[in-house]
């Protein structure tokens, strides 16, 4: 079959190849493969621009209200905010990041647009591609030695075990018995992965994330879950597998002193320095680690930073206050669409599991990585695809119905 952007009502084979795309950029994603996953994201770049070139009308995101059109042009507003502060026009490596992101949202709303398909038809692919990252990481962590599995940072493979997880949870009520059993054992596998890594970023963000969950559960269902947690919480801290129980109390000790602190104690004393046109428009995207050694107590010992571990100071430099409230306004107008969508019960479990995943990756990210990172952007970038798609099946079906 030729393939034709024109046919996407007429055959599932183009959405097939585009979960496909989507599925194995994001997998290269987690997996660290910087270099094949940004080949694929320029890949689905084209791809995407080539089909909305052949045929608009089809492809083009319809029935978004004013605040959802900020949210879509929320990039070009950064990108824009930047060259104004540098005060040129200039291509840098955040915005490639965003290109990419950007990539993802139109990818996700396209792929959900086109004619609808069951969760069950994903599942063994879904489970074999989290089959193929827990095998990968295990050989790379216990084979070949490499501590943080086939990435660079122990927050990575973190990231990548918690969003799995999620994942799975959210897969378990369509599983099949063999299924839940290779999804249990795929558990434990990311579960001890995660504990190993000795993130404690990612455990908050585990646990930000379970209680926006508990916010949607009925009361039975939040006394489940509360006792589940306290019940492998008391586990990890009464055995410390994981050196689980020596991190908490460690933190709890020494949280005046912890790493953070200092940083965003220098951060700001650097933040002080601004002019007031700096506090409004901020310095653009890619000056902070320089302007940082001035002020970092931890530059004097050798150690560079790239971000201050906290998005609100982060972007305050940045953007500005004027790019810190957008930044704030966009992700809160992600909030309150994904919640409408919710309570219209448009695929309520899609919707929940998004604002989870949004949930405990920006508690997890925002005290760890750089707001410009991959690990940050591809993931609202997802959740907002999503929401897009989800929000055009909500007013085709109130069409319907009027």
């Amino acid at each position: 079959m030729r393939f034709s952007p024109s046919r996407l009502d007429g055959s599932w084979n183009w959405q097939y190849a585009l979960h496909g795309l989507l599925g194995a950029t994001f997998l290269l994603f987690l997996l660290g493969a910087s270099e094949a996953y940004r080949a694929l994201g320029y890949c689905l770049v084209i791809v995407l621009f080539y089909s909305w070139f052949k045929s608009p009308h089809k492809l083009l995101i319809s029935g978004l209200s004013a605040e959802m059109v900020f949210v879509a042009i929320f990039p070009v507003f950064l990108v824009v905010m930047h060259m104004v502060a540098v005060g040129s026009v200039e291509f840098v490596k955040p915005m490639r990041h965003l290109i990419v992101a950007v990539a993802f949202t139109y990818a996700m709303y396209i792929s959900l647009k086109t004619p609808r398909l069951e969760l069950n038809s994903y599942l063994n692919y879904i489970l074999g591609g989290v089959f193929l990252y827990a095998a990968l990481q295990l050989v790379w962590v216990y084979g070949l030695h490499h501590k943080f599995g086939t990435t660079k940072n122990p927050h990575y493979l973190a990231q990548g075990c918690m969003l799995l997880l999620l994942l799975l949870g959210y897969c378990w009520g369509s599983m099949k018995t063999s299924q839940k059993w290779l999804a249990g054992g795929l558990s434990l596998c990311l579960f001890w992965l995660l504990i190993n890594t000795l993130s404690r970023p990612a455990w908050i963000g585990f646990v930000v994330g379970l209680a926006v969950l508990a916010f949607f559960l009925s009361l039975r269902q939040k006394l489940i879950l509360a006792g589940s947690f306290m019940l492998v919480s008391g586990f990890l801290l009464y055995t410390n597998l994981g050196h689980f129980a020596d991190r908490v109390m460690d933190l709890c000790r020494n949280v005046s002193t912890e790493e953070r602190v200092l940083i965003w104690h220098n951060m700001g004393q650097m933040l002080n320095a601004n002019t007031p046109s700096e506090w409004l428009i901020g310095h653009g995207m890619t000056h902070f680690r320089e302007h940082f050694k001035s002020y970092s107590e931890y530059h004097l010992r050798g150690i560079d930073f790239n971000s201050p571990h906290n998005f609100i100071l982060e972007l305050l430099y940045l953007h500005g206050g004027i790019g810190l409230l957008a930044a704030l306004g966009v992700l809160t107008l992600i909030y309150i669409g994904l919640v409408r969508l919710y309570r219209r019960r448009i695929s309520p479990r899609l919707v929940l599991l998004m604002l989870v995943m949004l949930s405990a990756n920006i508690a997890f990210t925002s005290i760890t990585l750089p707001f410009y990172t991959a690990y940050n952007l591809n993931i609202i970038a997802i959740v907002v695809g999503v929401m897009f798609a989800l929000n055009d099946r909500a007013e085709r079906l109130q069409s319907h119905h009027d």
